[in-house]
């Protein structure tokens, strides 16, 4: 999340501006890769299928636009959490349980964790890393890593 960060270190106060140039610098790989796969996968229909009909040729692109549809929306609610998100320091008070919840202490309060946590490496107690808050409900919404 060096995005992130550079993203942060610049604007520390939310609203942020988020270029779509950052975005595309952590985006790009699996952009790139999900297109390079419909493409693979659209000449192996082409070529080795027994028959192509409309309906199948509508099938595909309508996979294809799906799968570009949800992607828009998931670089969308990154690019949010980034333009509102609160940076804040968490520190690990119970280790992870056997659903992969954490619990964080961030300033006074006590945090859960809702789902499995991507950190950057297994945590534990003690440990302290920066993540942005939802400025509202208080959860966490990304991890940016362990504390420098």
């Amino acid at each position: 999340m060096g995005v992130a960060r550079r993203i942060l270190d610049r604007q520390p106060r939310p609203p942020r501006h988020v270029a779509w140039a950052d975005l595309w610098e952590v985006y790009s790989p699996v952009v790139v890769l999900w297109f390079a796969l419909a493409g693979f996968f659209a000449i192996g229909v082409f070529l080795f299928g027994r028959r192509i009909d409309p309906f199948s040729v509508r099938l595909y692109l309508f996979a294809v636009i799906a799968v570009v549809l949800i992607a828009v929306m998931l670089i969308l609610r990154q690019k949010r959490w980034l333009e509102t998100g609160v940076a804040a320091t968490a520190q690990v008070i119970a280790p992870s349980d056997n659903r992969g919840r954490y619990r964080f202490r961030v300033g006074e309060r006590e945090i859960v964790t809702s789902d499995n946590l991507r950190a950057p490496r297994t945590l534990f107690v003690g440990d302290r890393i920066t993540v942005l808050l939802n400025p509202m409900s208080q959860n966490i919404l990304l991890t940016l890593g362990l504390e420098r």
